[in-house]
């Protein structure tokens, strides 16, 4: 029975609607722009809402008695500490040293260590976490026209 599935979706679907509405009646427009302020934390919460709707459904279906046993494989108890670890620390290290680290390495690194310890290849983690930050970087600055940190360390090699 995954009961936590399900509820942790719900909370999900209930935080996402809550971020979508607040957005929406609390940010001001800017005129003449095609968005503005709310425009990224309601694309956020729509992703939310998805991700949450999805778990909540996968939980309903895999709690009905005919899903059969549970096939997922246990985790070892130093793993569980080690994610629990890498959930905690890593926003943390990411924000207090974003300035100085800088988007780029800074994100490429926390990405591919997250996907590693959650069960990924290296090497898949860091193709992925390279192609998925340099699109993410180019979408802010030529798409958005938005400067992210470079940080002083990138900014020292150049």
């Amino acid at each position: 029975m995954h009961r936590p599935d399900t509820i942790c979706g719900l909370v999900f679907v209930c935080l996402a609607v809550f971020v979508a509405s607040y957005s929406q009646f609390t940010f001001p427009s800017i005129p003449g722009t095609d968005y503005g302020p709310a425009f990224f934390p309601t694309l956020v919460a729509l992703l939310m809402l998805l991700a949450g709707g999805a778990l909540s459904i996968r939980g309903l279906r895999e709690s009905r008695p005919d899903a059969g046993p549970d096939q997922r494989p246990k985790p070892r108890s130093g793993m569980v500490f080690v994610r629990l670890s890498t959930v905690l620390l890593i926003p943390l290290l990411y924000a207090t040293s974003l300035r100085y680290v800088g988007f780029p390495l800074l994100a490429f690194l926390s990405t591919a260590i997250f996907m590693v310890v959650l069960g990924a290849r290296a090497l898949t983690a860091i193709l992925i976490s390279g192609t998925v930050i340099n699109i993410v970087y180019f979408l802010f600055l030529e798409g958005l026209g938005v400067p992210l940190p470079s940080g002083r360390i990138l900014e020292f090699l150049r």
